[in-house]
């Protein structure tokens, strides 16, 4: 699975909420977040929006951390 990780601003813009997530090989769908809605409901307009992003086409990537095999 690739993973990807968005940053995803609160509906008041006062805190960002990291998202972690991607399809598996399998093409299903596996993600989480860092906001207390995703705590209780395991879905939450952060994610929602991250997977918008992906339809919409993203627009800008930034490589953290490359695995590197031995």
């Amino acid at each position: 699975m690739m993973t990807l990780k968005f940053q995803i601003a609160s509906s008041d813009r006062t805190k960002v909420y990291t998202v972690v997530g991607g399809l598996d090989g399998d093409g299903e769908s596996n993600w989480q977040c860092q906001c207390i809605g995703y705590s209780y409901r395991r879905r939450c307009r952060h994610i929602l929006a991250a997977m918008q992003a992906i339809d919409n086409g993203i627009q800008k990537v930034e490589v953290l951390q490359e695995k590197q095999d031995d």
